[in-house]
């Protein structure tokens, strides 16, 4: 199997230099090494479970994947995310389990067909983690131009949100939080993802980005363009948590309600929810996607109408 790499930093674009060509259980694939340290190529996600996972990040790149495997850390130091994949039997068929956490010791199950095929991108560990990232957006962005027939805009937003960039740093931050669980804990509580779905939906409303505010018009957005209609996430989960959080609802969402300050991270105030709706809003507030709105907030009020 020959795979598409991607040159060293400073190249420009795509590169038809081979990396490290081995052989897995009578299956080729190619590995990165000092000269082309990303390699982008179809893998079945048994090949994926024999990568050195200490020498080497994976990074699932199909924009609906139930797993995003990614694993390494930063040169230099800081937290790293770890991947383990391990065999197992399922409904009498064979299968692949993937782990993903920030927390190593925190292992999430999902079950994978082994012989399907998906898009991987293999990176060494010291280049993994930025540029994981990067790829993995413009590989999203590409996929959308190329479908037959791309989403439709849901409208719920004012411009000039972009829904496609928005989604994406949805899904990036949705990734910090919870990898392919469905919980996860948020300044010390356990929340659901479907919670924090609503707490995201909740801010957006007090930051004033939504046109349209209703619950469904925004789950049907996090479906189609989120998620990609991962189990995970449904309409029916995130409606029963935005009712049980109905009697705060005005707190977090109104601007005149509660106040957050945003700009710095929340200290714990003995309210979970309130103290788990200032640390997302936070998180969101300090996004790259964010920062390009003040940027653009700024430009326009600069303009001389």
């Amino acid at each position: 199997m020959k795979g598409i790499t991607i040159g060293p930093a400073g190249g420009h674009g795509l590169s038809r230099m081979q990396g490290t060509k081995v052989m897995v259980a009578g299956r080729s694939m190619i590995l990165p090494n000092s000269e082309v340290p990303y390699v982008v190529q179809k893998l079945t996600m048994s090949q994926i479970a024999s990568i050195p996972k200490d020498q080497f990040s994976v990074s699932l790149m199909d924009p609906s994947m139930p797993v995003m495997a990614i694993a390494g850390g930063r040169k230099g130091g800081g937290k790293s995310l770890a991947i383990r994949i391990r065999q197992r039997h399922q409904a009498g068929n064979k299968g692949v389990v993937g782990f993903i956490t920030q927390d190593p010791s925190k292992m999430i199950n999902v079950g994978i067909d082994s012989t399907k095929e998906f898009t991987a991108l293999i990176s060494l560990i010291n280049q993994a983690a930025q540029k994981s990232d990067m790829l993995r957006g413009k590989y999203r962005a590409l996929s959308r131009t190329v479908t037959e027939t791309p989403p439709t805009e849901s409208g719920i937003f004012y411009a000039p949100i972009d829904e496609d960039e928005l989604s994406d740093c949805i899904l990036k931050i949705i990734e910090r939080y919870y990898g392919t669980s469905d919980s996860t804990k948020i300044m010390g509580t356990d929340f659901k993802l479907g919670e924090f779905c609503v707490l995201m939906h909740f801010y957006f409303i007090r930051i004033g980005i939504m046109e349209k505010k209703s619950r469904q018009p925004f789950s049907n957005y996090l479906t189609k363009k989120v998620f990609g209609d991962e189990e995970r996430f449904t309409a029916r989960s995130f409606n029963n948590y935005a009712k049980s959080y109905e009697n705060i609802e005005k707190d977090l969402s109104d601007s005149k309600g509660v106040k957050f300050n945003f700009e710095i991270r929340p200290n714990p105030s003995g309210k979970p929810v309130y103290d788990a709706f200032h640390e997302i809003g936070y998180t969101f507030h300090h996004s790259h996607y964010f920062d390009e709105l003040r940027k653009l907030r700024k430009q326009m009020n600069e303009f001389g109408f």
